[in-house]
């Protein structure tokens, strides 16, 4: 028999609501036996190259490659933690489009049943109670999404 919840995302950038967001993750897992995923998105904060012709986000490989090795090992701890959760895939992905796109896109891909992020909370109406990245993730998931505050 299928568990509600078989397979759950947990978007990881390592604030304090996305660890929040993976110990909620690590309850629901417990709770349905679920497989969980913790998804990573590296080249976040990209610094713009502007040219005669195009303007560009770029970052260097080493640049990447540091930020891959330092997500790696964030991702090792929280396995390290929870090693009672029969199944934690740890995915970095390099940032190809937005971060709620590429969310949105990798959860469709994997077919997951619930996506569970943390929420950064922003300045402006719009964002008072959920951060621009939760909310678009909220408006274009395919599944149930769970914010954490």
């Amino acid at each position: 028999m299928s568990s509600v919840f078989s397979k759950i995302l947990v978007g990881l950038d390592g604030s304090d609501s996305s660890l929040r967001a993976v110990d909620s993750a690590v309850s629901v897992a417990e709770k349905y036996n679920s497989d969980m995923i913790l998804l990573t998105i590296i080249g976040t904060s990209l610094k713009q190259t502007t040219s005669t012709f195009i303007t560009a986000p770029t970052y260097s490989t080493e640049e990447l490659d540091n930020e891959k090795i330092a997500n790696e090992k964030i991702h090792e701890m929280i396995k390290l933690k929870y090693k009672q959760i029969n199944s934690i895939n740890s995915v970095i992905v390099e940032r190809s489009a937005s971060i709620e796109r590429t969310i949105v896109e990798y959860a469709n891909s994997e077919k997951v049943d619930l996506i569970i992020v943390g929420s950064k909370g922003r300045t402006g109406i719009k964002k008072i109670l959920l951060g621009s990245v939760a909310s678009a993730v909220v408006a274009h998931a395919h599944c149930p999404v769970l914010v954490i505050k």
